[in-house]
């Protein structure tokens, strides 16, 4: 049975998306398959709202805050990461999707 536990608050920076994290891992550490149950829930509703799901996976990579940080794109900071790699992936996807591969003329 898949229960989907959301953490919510309307103020930004408050640790929600830290809380987020520490519960799934938590969870991962008493034996649950959270990424499988968090998969199985996410494609039920997409499939409900009739949206695309995306295979690409986004790697996680020091790159990311750095960037942030430097307030650069990830692309122009560090082109080569994984992670620039992996969102180029993802554009391509989304690309290849989305109404035969032209959005905004392109």
């Amino acid at each position: 049975m898949t229960r989907i536990t959301t953490v919510i608050n309307q103020k930004g920076g408050v640790g929600k998306t830290s809380t987020a994290h520490a519960l799934a891992t938590g969870l991962k550490h008493k034996g649950f398959s959270v990424a499988r149950d968090i998969r199985d829930g996410i494609e039920a509703k997409a499939q409900e709202l009739n949206a695309p799901i995306y295979k690409t996976v986004i790697r996680e990579g020091v790159s990311v805050k750095e960037a942030q940080t430097s307030q650069q794109s990830l692309f122009d900071y560090s082109p080569a990461s994984n992670p620039a790699q992996d969102y180029m992936d993802f554009i391509g996807e989304y690309l290849t999707q989305a109404k035969g591969g032209v959005i905004n003329g392109s």
